[in-house]
């Protein structure tokens, strides 16, 4: 695990801009990223909430923890919904920007469109949205 370091003043600007205290943390299985949020987290006073298709992550990482099934972002987005209210919510990869995109939608959050978070998911239909919108965009 690598160390975070610590930014003088950071945790005064955090505390007068009035950041985010209850957020989830979207993640699959084979994330790396996880202790580095939870030891921001952490030393930002952040009630850090975790939904993961790992099925030991409470008990791995001494957080609340729902386990979700990224192919199924509406049961996933429901499970999550269901143990808010959240200031935000942050998917970690692909495979979890679709369900956060949707818990999100449903919790008044700013967030990435649905569609657009599907498409990062596949290539062709994320160029053929570029294009569509006018955008240069890679052959294929």
């Amino acid at each position: 695990m690598r160390a975070v370091t610590a930014l003088p003043g950071v945790d005064d600007v955090a505390a007068r801009a009035g950041v985010c205290r209850r957020i989830v943390l979207a993640f699959p299985r084979t994330s790396y990223r996880v202790e580095a949020y939870l030891l921001a987290a952490e030393r930002l006073g952040i009630e850090l909430f975790l939904a993961t298709d790992m099925a030991d992550a409470a008990a791995r990482f001494g957080r609340r923890a729902v386990v979700v099934d990224f192919a199924n972002p509406e049961q996933g987005a429901a499970a999550i919904v269901s143990l808010g209210p959240f200031d935000g919510v942050i998917a970690t990869s692909e495979e979890s920007a679709v369900m956060v995109a949707r818990v999100c939608a449903e919790l008044g959050l700013p967030h990435h469109d649905v569609e657009g978070a599907r498409s990062a998911e596949d290539k062709c239909r994320m160029r053929e949205r570029l294009l569509r919108a006018g955008f240069d965009a890679p052959s294929f």
